[in-house]
């Protein structure tokens, strides 16, 4: 009975994982194969009018994502007596902000990435203090899914020792695999 529930667990944590393994596995090559993949953004420049005599970089900010539809986290503020500066950020949109006070004029400069930049994006998002909701959903679902592979590893380990059968050989294997890992996390710490 316990063996059976752990294989269905294993099963479903498998199964509810392996789309989020896919796409962090994607990203991995992406990023370590950069050249064969293009990340050039689409970039594409708007000008509209705020509220003129903005003393706030945020409410401006939040102005702009009301009015405009802009979605993502507030970033970089930079401010000079006549101007503000600043980026509303999501993974795969960054909105680079220039804003006159006496104005009111906004230059809004939109750099949309395409799947593979996304990705890149996603793969390095972390943490759960972001103003963009759905950051925090994925960072959630990031927790989600590096807990079930600890809790696979355990639960297949256990399943494949109680089943008693080729332990030498998994015995083998895994030694094999610590071994080699240790080695190459040896050899990245310590170059000769």
């Amino acid at each position: 009975m316990m063996y059976r529930l752990l294989r269905t667990t294993h099963l479903a944590l498998a199964s509810l994982s392996l789309p989020f393994l896919l796409l962090y596995g994607l990203s991995s090559i992406q990023m370590t194969h950069s050249t064969w993949f293009s990340r050039a953004p689409k970039i594409t420049e708007t000008h509209v009018s705020a509220s003129a005599g903005r003393n706030n970089a945020r409410l401006l900010a939040r102005e702009l994502m009301d009015r405009e539809g802009l979605r993502g986290d507030i970033q970089q503020i930079s401010e000079t007596p006549i101007d503000y500066k600043l980026r509303i950020a999501r993974p795969g949109t960054v909105y680079e902000i220039d804003y006159v006070r006496a104005t009111g004029e906004t230059a809004i400069r939109t750099s949309t990435a395409n799947f593979m930049g996304l990705m890149n994006r996603l793969h390095h998002a972390a943490g759960f203090w972001h103003d963009y909701r759905l950051i925090n959903v994925w960072s959630a679902v990031v927790v989600f899914v590096s807990i079930a592979i600890i809790l696979l590893g355990v639960s297949g380990v256990w399943m494949w020792f109680a089943r008693g059968k080729d332990r030498v050989v998994g015995m083998v294997l895994l030694a094999l695999n610590l071994g080699i890992s240790l080695t190459l996390l040896f050899l990245i710490r310590f170059p000769q």
